[in-house]
């Protein structure tokens, strides 16, 4: 069995770039070799600096102390009226009952 899986997947021949046919191990190798290499490897060094020069998003001052902040009751509230009952099961159930209690 995994003598046959072996065979599957062993690359038996592969063109070269003139299109003759490589069938040795060596050459075949070094043939995959040589294509990921120019496939991978780009002709515009600026390419790179471009890619990795870009400015990450990030938050500003007002949207930090927001997300710092406390959570009030109003938007508890808020949270537990767009609650769908049948997503959360039992805590679903839970919080609106308590949600009840205080009067929501």
């Amino acid at each position: 069995m995994v003598n046959c899986r072996r065979q599957r997947n062993y690359i038996h021949s592969i063109r070269d770039r003139n299109g003759g046919i490589l069938t040795e191990r060596r050459q075949i190798g070094d043939r995959l070799n040589e294509f990921f290499e120019e496939t991978m490897t780009t002709s515009e060094p600026d390419l790179m600096s471009q890619i990795f020069n870009v400015q990450a998003p990030c938050l500003d001052e007002g949207e930090k102390l927001k997300l710092l902040s406390g959570v009030d009751n109003g938007e508890i509230v808020a949270a537990l009226k767009h609650m769908k009952p049948s997503k959360t099961g039992w805590l679903s159930g839970l919080l609106f009952s308590a949600f009840l209690e205080f009067g929501g």
